[in-house]
């Protein structure tokens, strides 16, 4: 297992993978490594949210190497769908699904979302449009919807 802890404009971000792919990627308050990275997936990591923040990159394409139920992955997968720039509802995803009934179901897996920004949990919000359950923190949230262009003045986020 490989792990490296990168400097960004939305904060200190730990990256963990195997030799099959990223298994981690999230927040932390942890001081920047400062030894270089040889692993070469979490290169790509690198290199791909240097891109993402610098408005060169819309969508990754790094190996994943997740834990989760069947459940759990069908609800990422979804999530990992959502094209840059936009939102969707908890509730939504639940539809795409097929069963309303299963809407907290759907924010227990993606609070539990292993990979921060790479599946990005940052474009679901709560029927109303207000921005909920984001393990990032909220502010946080409003950031990365912000960097990505979502159009804050014509909604209930202003």
């Amino acid at each position: 297992m490989a792990s490296a802890i990168i400097t960004t404009a939305f904060g200190n971000l730990q990256i963990n993978s195997t030799k099959k792919g990223v298994t981690e990627l999230f927040f932390t308050e942890k001081e920047a490594t400062d030894e270089s990275i040889s692993d070469a997936i979490i290169k790509t990591a690198v290199k791909q949210i240097s891109e993402f923040i610098e408005h060169k990159l819309t969508a990754f394409d790094i190996p994943l190497d997740l834990n989760g139920t069947p459940f759990q992955r069908s609800v990422w997968k979804s999530v990992h769908n959502i094209p840059y720039g936009t939102t969707i509802s908890y509730l939504r995803i639940a539809q795409q699904l097929g069963d309303t009934k299963k809407v907290r179901a759907v924010a227990n897996a993606i609070g539990k979302n292993p990979v921060l920004l790479l599946i990005p949990c940052h474009r679901v919000v709560g029927s109303d449009g207000k921005l909920i359950g984001y393990s990032g923190g909220i502010e946080r949230k409003r950031l990365l919807l912000a960097h990505e262009g979502y159009p804050f003045q014509n909604s209930l986020f202003s």
